[in-house]
């Protein structure tokens, strides 16, 4: 990879046998670094650590809880937006200067084509070069994140969104800078919320 300091941050929690996006990553050819995020509610936190060792790090969800809106009066704190918040400091207490944020149930990576007038998709098999193109991306638009398209952006085709190029909806797989930070809001839809919001 040409950005050495550069890690993969899997948020997850509850299923330390079931981290499908890691072996999706590793199928796919990525040789960086990687940490499974995981929160101290998790009662399977002892699993992971068992699982995976030095690559698990834990943050405090009560604590971070309490440095943004969730946009509800609830206790409740079962969602990704704690995670998603404390990987800004994360990056930074174990020095990398970027990093992407993914959801651990990903089974793929591809790279969609147009061919004979339809959508082609192959298989990533190199997914760092890909990690390096998209922070090129990142550092020439000066935006504060940008992300990979999901399968659902390319419903219809050739002629549906796909043929629409960029769009600002921006979920799941985030390429940060590390001293570039920004804030989800909202226990419920953070992607969808920090988006419009910002």
């Amino acid at each position: 990879m040409k950005y050495k300091s550069f890690a993969v941050f899997i948020l997850t929690h509850g299923r330390p046998d079931n981290v499908v996006t890691l072996r999706t990553l590793l199928k796919a050819g990525y040789t960086g670094k990687y940490y499974l995020i995981i929160d101290n509610e998790d009662k399977k936190a002892e699993q992971y650590y068992e699982n995976f060792g030095d690559h698990v790090i834990m943050f405090d969800k009560k604590e971070m809880s309490q440095r943004f809106d969730t946009g509800d009066y609830s206790e409740e704190r079962r969602s990704i937006v704690y995670a998603r918040n404390a990987s800004f400091d994360i990056a930074k207490e174990i020095g990398v200067d970027y990093f992407l944020q993914l959801d651990d149930d990903y089974n793929s990576f591809g790279v969609r084509f147009s061919r004979e007038n339809t959508l082609k998709q192959y298989a990533i098999k190199d997914f760092d070069r890909l990690c390096d193109g998209m922070l090129d991306f990142l550092e020439v638009t000066g935006a504060k994140t940008v992300c990979l398209s999901q399968g659902g952006d390319h419903v219809g085709g050739i002629t549906g969104r796909w043929g629409q190029g960029l769009i600002r909806k921006v979920m799941n797989s985030f390429f940060f800078k590390t001293d570039n930070p920004m804030t989800f809001v909202g226990r419920i839809n953070e992607d969808v919320n920090t988006y419009t919001t910002l």
